[in-house]
């Protein structure tokens, strides 16, 4: 679906410009505004039939015979990313589930803690598998709701899951997780649903640690990515400051304008447990060599690496992919029991450029700077920077990561 309010007001603002650029104003004034309305058309017209072209998938698709009998609940995000929620559910997720005779209920999310609010509830345990229409964020919040129903135990959580699970329908912002189980588009999201098996996927414990001599301590759990410095950076002006803007603008110059700015960030700890990897994996996928990592001297945590540079960029990634055309840890898969450390440290323009075009195949690994290191758990402690989980923002300085396997089940 295409919001044409937008597309309408840009179309006025270019006749507007053309019409002055003959009386008041140099060609060479009008010629970026001209080219900005000209793109953004382009890009609407391309949303558009690329939407048609679901739309003719949803009403051709032919159920198989024979598919896993569930009872579904959908929760739909309306407001979330894109804005598309309530359109995606309306034309491609009930359509199809009710060709499929699929047994479900829905929710239409009214507030941004409902999700949480409804993964706090037993009742979600009547059904067998709860889906998301909306980005990475609700889905983690859902997600979380149950994490506090359980206590943060681990247990606790993995008998809930014994016979539930997970699934999500992208129409957010990133859609990141989505995109990393290869549904790149609803349709093929709500024809997973349908047909495929439930299976284990990695998750992230994040434990901040607040308050005087970190004593204090929060539980989030995470499907998709943790972020400090240019990443959450990114993250906070997309979701807080800049939705005003159409979402190719955003996608495009908030991380140009971020880049631009060339902060750097100082860990006061950065250490991290890797995991285990043959020296031939290791070349190939473009990993560090932990050999150029000195160890940490910390008693508790023996056989850790320390990462002592300032960096650009740091991102804890569960899944190969972090947005949509952004391929940030190729090579990191959904059920390993470890997790992808990306970091980039001292960077110049070029080579952050050059990143920021190469990062739609993953060829940003092979940037000089660019450094990707797998792991089991990590430990991070910085004055400075936001930190965020799927672009929520943790109020704290210090946290503990630690990847963790076969307790949440997903539709993939």
């Amino acid at each position: 679906p295409v919001d044409m309010r937008p597309a309408l007001i840009e179309l006025l603002v270019a006749l507007t410009t053309l019409y002055l650029a003959d009386f008041f104003l140099e060609w060479v004034f009008a010629l970026p505004v001209l080219l900005y309305v000209s793109l953004s058309w382009i890009i609407r017209v391309k949303s558009y039939l690329r939407w048609k072209r679901v739309l003719a998938r949803v009403a051709a698709y032919d159920p198989p015979g024979w598919r896993p009998q569930r009872k579904l609940l959908i929760l739909v995000n309306p407001y979330g990313g894109s804005t598309m929620g309530e359109s995606t559910w309306e034309q491609v997720v009930k359509p199809m589930l009710n060709k499929a005779g699929v047994s479900y209920d829905f929710i239409m999310t009214t507030h941004a803690t409902h999700a949480f609010e409804l993964g706090q509830t037993e009742t979600i345990f009547n059904y067998s598998v709860v889906a998301t229409v909306s980005g990475d964020g609700m889905l983690s919040n859902f997600l979380n709701g149950i994490v506090v129903q359980c206590n943060g135990d681990k247990n606790k959580l993995r008998e809930k899951f014994q016979n539930f699970a997970l699934a999500v329908i992208p129409a957010g912002t990133s859609n990141g997780l989505a995109e990393s189980l290869g549904w790149s588009d609803p349709y093929l999201a709500v024809k997973g649903l349908i047909e495929n098996d439930i299976k284990y996927i990695d998750a992230l414990e994040v434990t901040t640690l607040e308050g005087p001599g970190d004593k204090f301590s929060k539980v989030r759990w995470d499907l998709h990515s943790v972020n400090w410095a240019f990443t959450a950076d990114v993250d906070y002006i997309l979701e807080h400051q800049s939705r005003w803007l159409p979402k190719w603008t955003r996608d495009v110059l908030v991380p140009i304008y971020v880049m631009c700015l060339r902060k750097i960030y100082w860990p006061k700890i950065l250490s991290f447990r890797p995991a285990e990897m043959s020296e031939e994996d290791r070349i190939r996928m473009h990993y560090d060599d932990l050999r150029s990592f000195p160890d940490d001297p910390h008693p508790d945590r023996q056989g850790w690496k320390m990462w002592d540079h300032y960096v650009s960029m740091c991102m804890i990634a569960n899944t190969a992919v972090a947005a949509t055309d952004v391929l940030m840890a190729p090579h990191a898969k959904l059920n390993e029991g470890c997790f992808d450390l990306v970091l980039v440290w001292d960077a110049s323009t070029f080579n952050n450029i050059k990143m920021f075009l190469s990062m739609d195949k993953g060829q940003h690994v092979e940037v000089e700077d660019f450094h990707v290191i797998k792991c089991k758990e990590l430990h991070l402690s910085t004055n400075n920077g936001w930190i965020d989980s799927s672009g929520e923002l943790l109020d704290a300085r210090t946290i503990n990561v630690l990847a963790v396997a076969d307790v949440v089940r997903f539709v993939y």
